[in-house]
């Protein structure tokens, strides 16, 4: 399997062996990570931003309802979250299945937002988003483990040269993309002109294909159905 060193040593060989002394592993490193984001925000506006879809679990604090979203984190290889889907919960720690909460507007509550820790219905969970924070109401009244369940779209972290396949998470079949504009690039600091455009419409191409592959494999087809003409007879 291919890791991100492989790619940058694609790279080397498609732009007639760039050695280290002219691109270094560390800045190859810097291009390839501008190239990755650029191609998932791609994705994300041209097929569907649900195709960085994750979700991650939250222990609970006793009465506390706000919890945070998790921020990128490129030092330590974390994602963050741009898009929060739904939250779950248990509950209670005997639970084995977790229950959706309902959505709601703080606008839509007409009491203080601290009300609603006391005075919720259990059957009637919800909860509430503001900047980076999501509120459970009721708040827990017990600590239990992995309790939340939050479905979120992910803003993934930069890579490292050890990073594997499975972490460039653009399709596999597509990750080609990535030392393709780096070609492009390359020959673009050093103006050299016939093989700049050459290497642009290769990248464009292969774009344009990765994005129609995921609009197929997303769209589901439609199964025909013969007419009904009971209503002829």
């Amino acid at each position: 399997m291919a890791n991100v060193a492989t790619h940058i040593t694609d790279f080397r060989l498609l732009s007639w062996w760039t050695d280290t002394v002219q691109l270094t592993d560390t800045n190859a490193l810097v291009l390839f990570n501008k190239i990755y984001r650029e191609n998932i925000n791609l994705i994300k506006t041209k097929v569907k931003e649900y195709h960085f879809y994750n979700y991650w679990y939250t222990d609970t604090v006793i009465w506390q309802s706000e919890y945070t979203l998790p921020v990128r984190d490129d030092v330590n290889w974390k994602s963050g979250c741009t898009k929060l889907i739904w939250v779950s919960v248990k509950n209670s720690s005997t639970d084995i299945d977790f229950t959706k909460l309902r959505p709601e507007n703080h606008s839509n509550l007409d009491r203080d937002i601290d009300y609603y820790n006391n005075n919720t219905n259990p059957a009637d969970w919800f909860f509430t988003l503001e900047d980076n924070s999501y509120f459970i109401k009721p708040a827990p009244t017990q600590v239990i483990t992995w309790w939340i369940r939050v479905y979120w779209i992910a803003d993934p972290a930069n890579l490292t040269l050890n990073s594997t396949e499975a972490e460039v998470l653009i399709p596999l079949e597509y990750q080609d993309i990535i030392p393709l504009w780096m070609v492009y690039l390359y020959y673009k600091t050093r103006n050299l002109i016939w093989e700049k455009n050459d290497a642009l419409n290769e990248y464009i191409a292969y774009q344009n294909k990765m994005i129609n592959w995921l609009s197929d494999r997303i769209e589901v087809p439609l199964e025909s159905e013969l007419p009904n003409l009971i209503h002829l007879q």
